[in-house]
């Protein structure tokens, strides 16, 4: 997209007297959009149901902690963008939008012997543990019937550089809060972040940071996003790879004392992707 006219606000178009430009438009990935790197699961990804697009289900092989990089499954977009053409760029917007359904007695939070955990994750390797810029976040599922049903991770982490991420919690119940006895139902994960131009270093290119922040239906109808939003800095940088980003996914499976089950997420895949040239 180019972006080279001036506004003029005498017509509400570009000049001389052009129509309005048009907005950009979020794009919808397909299954045939996307690859998977299984990690340390079995994982099927195919057609989704009950009103998403795709569908992943992993078994209970391994133990991700909480989003351990190096052992989740992997379902991802090759945006075909080289990090080094990038690096051409004024400036790189990047918006990643995660949908999905998990309401109180969902399966995925009905599972004492796994706690599922999935988000979103950029990087420049499909192998995230060797990417060199990038980053990930999410949720786990617990199986507490409370407001701790679901909660969001510890922040964000680099990809390549962080091994795992902790625990943290919702906003208290509130209007923007997740509360679980009012039926409330998490349903996005968005994940945000603008390119760090970088040419004079040999082609490189990374990113200034991101954030991440999360939807949920107040009584399964009204969305909000929560108040909690997660804010990395991040300005390591890299003239190799493409640039990569999708779905992680895996569960803790250790400490409980019994046998995980297999995990199943229904989800839509959206983003929005914007570059100005110099």
């Amino acid at each position: 997209m180019g972006f080279g006219n001036v506004f003029n606000p005498d017509t509400g178009g570009t000049v001389p007297n052009a129509a309005p430009a048009a907005a950009a438009a979020w794009k919808e990935l397909a299954v045939s959009d996307m690859a998977t790197v299984a990690g340390g699961y079995s994982l099927t990804h195919g057609a989704g149901s009950n009103g998403f697009t795709q569908r992943i289900t992993i078994d209970n092989a391994a133990d991700s902690n909480y989003l351990q990089p190096a052992v989740t499954s992997f379902i991802y977009f090759d945006t075909g963008l080289s990090l080094a053409s990038l690096a051409d760029k004024k400036v790189t917007s990047l918006s990643i939008l995660l949908e999905f359904s998990i309401a109180a007695g969902d399966a995925l939070i009905t599972d004492a012997n796994g706690f599922f955990n999935f988000g979103l994750a950029i990087t420049n390797n499909t192998t995230i543990g060797s990417a060199t810029t990038g980053l990930f976040g999410g949720l786990t599922c617990t199986s507490t019937a409370g407001d701790t049903a679901v909660r969001p991770l510890s922040g964000l982490g680099k990809s390549g550089s962080t091994t795992s991420l902790s625990l943290s919690t919702f906003t208290s119940a509130g209007d923007n809060g997740y509360d679980y006895s009012n039926g409330d139902t998490v349903v996005s994960i968005q994940l945000s972040a603008s390119g760090l131009n970088a040419k004079e270093a040999s082609d490189k290119y990374g990113f200034t940071g991101g954030d991440i922040i999360y939807g949920i239906k107040k009584g399964g109808s009204v969305y909000v996003n929560d108040l909690l939003e997660n804010v990395l800095k991040d300005d390591r940088r890299a003239g190799a790879g493409n640039l990569y980003f999708g779905l992680i996914a895996g569960q803790k499976t250790s400490g409980f004392g019994g046998t995980a089950n297999s995990k199943t997420l229904d989800f839509n895949l959206r983003y929005l992707l914007e570059t100005l040239d110099v």
